[in-house]
Parts: C-alpha cells; structure tokens; sequence
C-alpha cells in the first residue's frame, strides 16, 4: 500500500503505508484471498501480476525469502486467531 489505511475485517486490525496485501492470493490454486480488507482512508496502492511477481521471486532470493516470511506469519497469525475463537 503506497498511503492511506485499512481495515482487516476478521482482526478489527488496522494496516497503513508500506504494508503488502494480497500475497497470499498467488499462492492458491484459485487466486483467493484469506482475508477480507475495507478502506478507512484514501488509499493508494501498487499492484504487480503474477507473471512480474514470479520474475522478482527467480531473480532477488531476498525477495522471495521475505515474501515467505510474511506469508507464514499471517497464516500462523490467523490460524492462533481462529484457535482463540
């Protein structure tokens, strides 16, 4: 997200500048969010398709290292959310 602020539903969690959305998204079959975000401000955004994703993933292992670093921390996030429940 490149400014503003958003809402994850699920958590009541507030998200702003900086934060990525969507990753988990490219990792499932049909392209399905786990979480469902709404906008409390203005929001800007910068969006990359799969196909330039994949190409900074092969390319930068810093990149793809961070990038399954914070998919394993949402998704362990939410499942210690859903076990709360």
């Amino acid at each position: 997200m490149v400014s503003g602020e958003v809402e994850v539903i699920e958590s009541h969690q507030t998200l702003g500048k900086g934060t990525l959305l969507g990753e988990i998204g490219l990792f499932t079959p049909d392209g399905r969010r786990t979480r469902t975000i709404r906008c409390k401000t203005d929001v800007q955004t910068a969006v990359i398709d799969y196909d330039r994703f994949k190409e900074l993933y092969f390319q930068n292992p810093e990149f793809g290292f961070r990038l399954l670093h914070l998919v394993v921390a949402r998704l362990h996030s939410e499942a210690r959310q859903a076990a709360a429940s």
